[in-house]
């Protein structure tokens, strides 16, 4: 659904892809047309965040990873090395349980499968719960304290994880948070 939907955006003008300098995926960016219909966009965010009631439906794990692997990506916060990050959903299935975020200095990628790095970092938490993160519903710090999210691994690289997404921090209504859309899709 998402591969239709991002060539329904090529053709219809909103963005155009590139391929990666690696040879493997593509880069997604806003054309003219795409940067004009973003202050449209973050209005429709705000409304949303005000009226719209988040639910189980709205909490699909691998979209919200790929939305800040491509969208929300604070580049400038990333870590100057590759950071491998299994996140564990507790309320998923067993074989959509662990979804991969590899973070390197320039990007960012999500993995279905084991990405074959050892993992740095390990966040044990509910889809509900990440996407009221991402949305802005509650703090990270606030979900730690309270258990609703658990994070594994070395200090530093785990107190930093949460500045690496952009839209954490970045209200709806912001229209020069413009978002950089970098990687491919999750397969």
């Amino acid at each position: 659904m998402l591969t239709q939907r991002l060539r329904h955006l090529i053709k219809a003008g909103i963005i155009t892809t590139t391929p990666k300098a690696s040879g493997c995926g593509v880069r997604y960016q806003l054309t003219d047309a795409g940067d004009e219909l973003w202050p449209v966009l973050l209005a429709l965010g705000a409304w949303g965040e005000r009226w719209v009631e988040l639910r189980d439906e709205h909490t699909n794990p691998r979209f919200l990873l790929w939305t800040w692997a491509t969208t929300y990506l604070a580049h400038a916060n990333l870590p100057n090395r590759r950071v491998v990050v299994r996140f564990e959903f507790a309320d998923r299935p067993d074989t959509e349980r662990a979804i991969w975020l590899v973070v390197q200095p320039t990007d960012a990628e999500v993995c279905l499968k084991p990405p074959g790095y050892p993992d740095d970092l390990v966040v044990q938490t509910t889809t509900m719960t990440l996407a009221k993160w991402h949305t802005g519903q509650i703090e990270w710090a606030d979900a730690l304290r309270s258990g609703q999210i658990g994070v594994t691994g070395p200090r530093e690289l785990a107190c930093t994880l949460p500045t690496w997404n952009l839209r954490a921090s970045t209200p709806w209504n912001d229209v020069d948070a413009r978002p950089v859309i970098s990687t491919s899709v999750p397969n």
